[in-house]
């Protein structure tokens, strides 16, 4: 078997020596074989573990000749190819390659210019990172606590604490807590959740049962126990926030108190409502019980409140890099950033010497912004106003404002093709587009480019480390025209 070229997710296409190892069912064709754990241009043996009506899919064996860009090891013993981490046995290098690549590819099936790929920009910092962490909660055949994750594909969970990618302080906190809800008798809100005690972070490399079926859930206590939510800052306090269906739990607070007396970094402990199906933060606001519901974090000489649903990068150190870069390449004049959350990128414009103002439909995440502005004195120089992006556009428009600079930082699938089709109304001569998916980045470049913007530059940052998953600052200038 030879490896061709990694797909975006990871896992790798196959060149089968034996092509009857992965014909469609009534042997009608040969289909297409991704491979887990493989590395582009390795040669070796794998093991064919599910045969679709499309696609094939194999777990490599043993390559014959590692390729250079394998780890010699993997830093976590968990870690197998079906893991969160798909992409930790790559290498460093190999990781920003493979990021680079899948901006690139993304940019070329949408017709545009892939050559504007810059280098990915990474930090240090690739264990140990993750300042928020979500768990499920569930309780193991010895009546034991876990907090965990489900498996892919699966409705199991697998113990999580002790992953090597989460903050220190938050690893401290999720072992005692642990205990904790052991100790005060908190009731699960799925007490039939089946626990993984494997060892292993994924299907470990001898489990040949094949793809698992998909995750349900029939049935829920709604007031048990669901999910726990932390998040941790700079100075290393820790805010939790539990969740149940109902909002409600018995003994909550007893939990609350002894949590805090064991862990004097949390800062925070709230009780909220988990969302519908799968969603882990409804929509109620979170009760405090202890402290305030909301963690202060810096943002370089500024700081700002956050708390659920407000979104913020979880990688502090390449999220800050990458806000910087984006406030030194804002124009002269006002600058107006949609898709604004918290302010995070706003403030960083502000003291970087720029008037901003903040667009979300978010209104509590509006609230953080604006009071962040207040403490940080920035006067008229940060404003922010809770609407959706379209219909602020509009009214901006209509009132004759412009800014030569404009900053997007949408949710994952993308920007309104409204908002892109008003940029020139505003003035707009630079767009400055953050993007957490390549292939809604191409289809948006697409539509800016007829709007009469070209796409200059395109920089991943490695604010996911070892995953496959890569943040992208684009930058687009307005074409003259005559």
């Amino acid at each position: 078997m030879s490896i061709g070229k990694a797909r975006n997710d990871g896992l790798c296409e196959g060149t089968l020596t034996d092509a009857g190892s992965a014909i469609a069912p009534g042997g009608s064709k040969t289909l297409p074989l991704w491979i887990e754990g493989g590395v582009a241009g390795e040669q070796g043996s794998a093991r064919v573990m599910h045969v679709g009506k499309h696609q094939a899919f194999a777990r490599l064996l043993s390559p014959h000749e590692p390729s250079p860009m394998r780890r010699a090891e993997v830093p976590c013993s968990r870690w197998t190819p079906d893991s969160p981490c798909r992409i930790m046995h790559l290498s460093d290098e190999a990781q920003r390659q493979h990021k680079e690549t899948h901006v690139r590819n993304a940019l070329e099936e949408a017709g545009l210019d892939s050559s504007v790929v810059q280098a990915c920009v990474t930090t240090a910092e690739s264990l140990g990172w993750r300042s928020k962490v979500s768990y499920v909660v569930a309780r193991n055949s010895e009546g034991v606590i876990s907090l965990g994750a489900f498996r892919r594909g699966t409705h199991r969970v697998q113990p999580m604490v002790g992953c090597l990618l989460p903050e220190p302080a938050l690893q401290t906190v999720a072992k005692a807590l642990e205990e904790v809800i052991a100790l005060a008798g908190i009731s699960l809100a799925n007490p039939k959740l089946r626990v993984i005690n494997d060892g292993s972070c994924g299907r470990p490399a001898d489990d040949w049962s094949g793809r698992p079926g998909a995750r349900s859930e029939k049935w829920l206590l709604e007031d048990g126990l669901r999910y726990v939510q932390m998040r941790s800052n700079a100075a290393g306090q820790v805010a939790v926030l539990l969740l149940s269906p109902s909002g409600r739990l018995p003994f909550v607070e007893y939990l609350a108190q002894s949590l805090s007396e064991r862990c004097p970094q949390v800062v925070s402990v709230a009780l909220g409502s988990s969302g519908d199906g799968n969603t882990i933060v409804g929509r109620t606001e979170p009760r405090s019980l202890h402290q305030s519901t909301v963690l202060k974090e810096s943002l370089g000489s500024v700081s700002v409140d956050i708390q659920p649903p407000s979104f913020f990068q979880v990688h502090r150190t390449a999220s800050s890099e990458l806000q910087q870069a984006e406030a030194s390449q804002t124009l002269p004049g006002p600058v107006l950033d949609l898709y604004s959350g918290v302010g995070a990128i706003s403030l960083r414009v502000a003291t970087a010497g720029h008037i901003v103002h903040g667009v979300d439909n978010v209104s509590a995440s509006i609230e953080r912004a604006n009071a962040a502005a207040k403490d940080a004195e920035l006067g008229e120089a940060a404003t922010f106003e809770a609407a959706q992006c379209k219909t602020a556009m509009k009214a901006l428009s209509a009132s004759g404002k412009q800014f030569p600079s404009v900053i997007l930082n949408p949710p994952r699938r993308g920007c309104d093709s409204d908002v892109l089709d008003g940029l020139m109304n505003l003035g707009a001569k630079r767009v400055l587009y953050v993007s957490c998916n390549p292939k809604s980045l191409a289809r948006d470049a697409a539509r800016l480019h007829e709007q009469g913007y070209r796409l200059r530059a395109a920089t991943p940052y490695d604010l996911f480390p070892h995953s496959e998953h890569v943040e992208t600052l684009a930058l687009f200038e307005q074409v003259p025209t005559g």
